[in-house]
């Protein structure tokens, strides 16, 4: 009886042995590579996966995902989503396993317990802003930074406040900003509208208190307020090529116009009333510091005639100019006697194996309160910011990790703010096969660093 029982039993085991499939798909031992485009992401963030084998790119229906712990979840598009609240920071691995391939391989990523909107900021669609060696990109206010803006060609002018907020925007209609100057927080901006050009003032809260226009079509060049609030508007005319002076009182009334032989680029007036006024000459770039009615005190070459260059003033009235070129930028500070207190020339580009060094582009620079210079660019389609001290050298650069194409992307503006700084960038946005620009606001830290999933989306 017993043999009878344990007989079937047997028979049993050996038929389902028998029965049981083998796996017959090939073991992927190397070669296989989970790749994301972020290394941090914050709460509701997205990250795509992407799966190599070889030379080939595994499609996500194909993969099977686990998530340790299991924070967030993974799409049918192979997309990874970080939850929308999660009480710290925390790294999650994410391992993918092909369908028809025996292995599997992983990839980490932080979460940051924060939202990317408390970092990065997508402002209005900025289509251009004038900030080359001819404009003065924007101005510091007692609150903050107000600064220029085109966006379907339509004239305005914007503030941020010191936590890095916009506060207002105030639009002129149809034209181009072109110049900008603040004193005594009140705001006098120049541009051109219906051929012609036009100087506003506004109040600290972008209420316009009067407006002027220039008779006949001439193009402005820079503006500059004195202390008494009277605006001197640098202007031009192409045929015969003929530059102007035109001298506006306090409430907009002209009280000059007159015919200079020099072509002003830039002009600010420091904290003395004296003027600084960056123009050309016999293919030189020159400084000069002038009294109100432009006889000369001192005047010094500073670089050979470019396209690009930009100038700002410091409290104590020391004159800061930035040039750049390939792979470098120079900076210099001029004092206020016109005595080169620094020269800098810094190769911030690494070359590559062929021996080429990447473009470099400053965009704009901003002298700070402590004697330090802010500056905003771009390294080939990357943006950058640098800060250099009072000596001259460089205390800390960053740059985007992002590098978008075909579109570049482009600094354009750092400022300070309460805790840290302000660093605005455009980045392309494609939708269908239209290419988009749109002006991000990033927060920066006192050290120049980014939150990781900040710098993960810059």
């Amino acid at each position: 009886m017993k043999r009878f029982l344990l007989l079937p039993t047997a028979l049993i085991a050996i038929g389902f042995a028998a029965c049981e499939p083998s796996d017959d798909r090939p073991i992927v031992n190397e070669g296989m590579e989970l790749k994301m485009d972020k290394q941090a992401v914050c709460l509701d963030d997205i990250t795509t996966l992407t799966l190599t084998l070889g030379d080939s790119v595994v499609s996500p229906s194909r993969i099977k995902y686990e998530i340790s712990p299991p924070v967030g979840s993974i799409n049918e598009q192979g997309q990874y989503i970080a939850p929308g609240d999660l009480p710290s920071n925390t790294e999650v691995t994410i391992t993918a396993r092909p369908d028809f391939v025996i292995g599997s391989t992983s990839q980490s990523i932080l979460v940051e317990n924060a939202r990317l909107e408390d970092y990065i900021t997508t402002l209005e669609p900025w289509t251009n802003v004038r900030n080359n060696s001819y404009f003065i990109i924007k101005e510091k206010v007692e609150d903050g930074y107000v600064m220029l803006k085109e966006q379907d060609d339509e004239f305005q002018v914007l503030k941020f406040n010191n936590a890095g907020q916009l506060a207002w925007v105030t639009s002129f209609g149809e034209g181009y900003p072109w110049s900008l100057s603040v004193r005594n927080n009140q705001i006098f901006v120049a541009g051109i509208q219906d051929n012609v050009t036009k100087v506003f003032k506004l109040d600290r809260d972008g209420n316009q208190l009067w407006e002027y226009q220039t008779s006949t079509l001439r193009r402005v060049q820079a503006i500059t307020v004195n202390d008494r609030g009277e605006s001197y508007l640098f202007t031009y005319i192409q045929q015969p090529f003929t530059n102007y002076l035109i001298k506006l009182d306090n409430q907009g009334n002209e009280i000059e116009d007159t015919i200079l032989e020099r072509n002003i680029r830039q002009a600010k007036f420091n904290s003395e009333n004296d003027l600084i006024i960056n123009f050309r000459f016999d293919n030189q770039s020159i400084i000069s510091k002038t009294d109100s009615n432009l006889n000369t005190i001192w005047e010094t070459p500073y670089a050979t005639a470019s396209n690009g260059s930009w100038i700002d003033l410091n409290s104590n009235n020391d004159i800061i100019i930035g040039n750049s070129a390939e792979g470098r930028f120079t900076l210099k500070k001029i004092t206020t006697d016109g005595n080169m207190a620094y020269e800098g020339e810094y190769n911030i580009a690494e070359e590559t194996e062929s021996g080429y060094r990447p473009q470099i582009s400053i965009m704009d620079i901003t002298a700070l309160e402590n004697g330090e210079v802010l500056l905003a660019g771009n390294q080939s389609m990357k943006p950058i910011a640098f800060l250099v001290d009072n000596t001259g050298q460089i205390k800390w650069d960053w740059k985007s990790e992002n590098e978008q194409r075909p579109l570049n992307s482009i600094g354009w503006s750092a400022f300070p703010i309460e805790t840290g700084y302000v660093f605005l960038a455009t980045y392309p946005r494609i939708e269908g096969n239209i290419g988009f620009m749109e002006m991000r606001s990033i927060l920066m830290r006192a050290d120049g660093t980014l939150n990781p999933c900040a710098q993960a989306n810059s």
